[in-house]
């Protein structure tokens, strides 16, 4: 008996030094994980960082996780450089827009010290909200039967199945519940040609594009928005960017030359200019003096000729809080060309640009890092814009809101008012207070301006290759 309780023990010890074995070999591998992948951070930091005389002298180790250590050495401007640990998803979902989603975009608010709400912003067509019957202004109170919180509202972004109750507003800061219904999220194409119409009034003939977001993987559908604005002929031009939060360098780049003037649409005529760290712009700058063809689009992005430029000498802009990066390219890469009449809300205040690296180590390689790599201006040299980009025309939105491209819809009603000569009443807001709230990102890339290496270089994607740290 004695001996069968001394073997039971020693079976029992076995199990658990084996499992305090295998706990230690899997917390010895993440701790080198963590090492090297801060190791790369470190290391990219130093070398393309913008700020990187900034960066504060923090070795790498295995004992911090790579977002805070990422987040240890960011320039305190710095509210975009991020890190992933899941480089294909990233690629595949928030490059391209196609991935899961209920298919609207949102804001929120408060009357007063109330309730969070949230309202639609916009549906994109055939999509799961749509099919529900959500649609622009639509308030949202309650996500799967609780009221929204500070710390629940942002789930309504959330791939899966809600019940979302709908309300309607009664005056008064109050909205009253009005129907349930249930949305669930698919995989997607989100395509950011929100809507491309031709207005006429009276001798004008107006362009309006609702534009989303700058993605390459839909570069073909805003071609062909162009390109039929073009056929149609049209006179003025009216580009809603209040919901764009920016994208990829490349198709502002296409917008942008098919607005700007006939006569400076020129491929050497300077777009943006692009300041690196102080060590990366002088070797740039030396290169480009050695090898100017090899090394063209790393000092500046220019202007391309396309055939669905629109002849235009003025563009009329509508913006928001939401409008950043590449959205505010736009505004100032045009301004240095021609007329840009921006009406609406200042916008968010982004001029920094980033890029796509990745370890070419395969035991880390599905980690990449979004590092802030330069900041742009104009060919005039306007940059630094912290504070946003304020309108000529102060019209923030108000509720209630107007469906999009109505010509009732007070911001589309204003310009078309300006470039009529005719100018309509002016929408009566509620006269109940709002506080509007400022949401975290919803996409990784909201706020950003993607830089995509020039051609015969490293692609979209920058390999990596680690050296030694020091």
């Amino acid at each position: 008996m004695t001996r069968f309780y001394v073997f039971l023990w020693s079976a029992c010890l076995g199990v658990f030094f084996t499992a305090c074995e295998k706990e230690s070999n899997e917390e010895k591998k993440s701790k080198a994980e963590r090492l090297h992948v801060n190791e790369f951070i470190a290391e990219v930091m130093d070398y393309y960082y913008l700020w990187n005389d900034r960066v504060p002298h923090i070795r790498p180790n295995a004992a911090t996780d790579p977002r805070d250590y990422l987040n240890s050495l960011l320039y305190k401007d710095d509210h975009w450089s991020y890190l992933t640990d899941d480089k294909e998803r990233f690629l595949e979902e928030e490059i391209t827009r196609t991935g899961e989603s209920s298919g609207y975009d949102l804001s929120f608010g408060r009357f007063g010290d109330r309730t969070i709400f949230a309202i639609v912003n916009y549906v994109y067509p055939g999509s799961p909200a749509a099919a529900a019957g959500i649609k622009r202004g639509d308030f949202i109170l309650q996500l799967n039967k609780a009221a929204l919180t500070d710390e629940t509202y942002m789930e309504l972004y959330n791939a899966g199945t809600h019940l979302l109750t709908l309300g309607k507003y009664e005056g008064g800061g109050q909205i009253s519940a009005t129907v349930t219904v249930t949305v669930t999220s698919v995989k997607m194409d989100q395509n950011p040609v929100l809507i491309n119409k031709v207005v006429t009034e009276g001798t004008h003939k107006i362009g309006y594009l609702m534009y989303t977001g700058f993605v390459s993987n839909f570069k073909q559908q805003l071609i062909d928005a162009l390109t039929g604005f073009k056929e149609e002929q049209i006179t003025d031009l009216v580009l809603d960017l209040r919901y764009n939060p920016g994208g990829e360098i490349d198709v502002a780049t296409l917008l942008c030359s098919a607005i700007v003037p006939p006569a400076q649409m020129k491929r050497e005529n300077i777009l943006i200019k692009h300041q690196w760290n102080a060590q990366r712009q002088a070797e740039y700058e030396n290169a480009e003096r050695e090898n100017p063809e090899e090394y063209k689009g790393y000092l500046s992005t220019c202007f391309e000729e396309v055939s669905y430029n629109l002849g235009l000498s003025r563009v009329y802009v509508l913006t928001s809080r939401s409008s950043a990066s590449a959205s505010e390219l736009l505004v100032v890469g045009l301004e240095a060309y021609m007329d840009v009449i921006q009406i609406g809300d200042t916008t968010h205040g982004k001029y920094t640009a980033m890029v796509l690296i990745s370890p070419t180590d395969k035991t880390i390689e599905k980690w990449m890092l979004l590092p802030v790599v330069y900041k742009f201006m104009n060919a005039k040299g306007k940059t630094d814009f912290k504070d946003g980009l304020s309108p000529l025309y102060l019209l923030p939105e108000s509720l209630p809101f107007s469906p999009l491209g109505d010509l009732d819809e007070p911001l589309l009603a204003k310009a078309i008012a300006l470039i009529t000569g005719q100018e309509t009443e002016a929408a009566k807001p509620f006269s109940e207070e709002v506080t509007w709230l400022t949401p975290p990102p919803r996409r990784v890339l909201e706020g950003y301006l993607l830089y995509r290496w020039p051609d015969g270089k490293s692609g979209s994607l920058l390999p990596f290759k680690q050296q030694n740290v020091k």
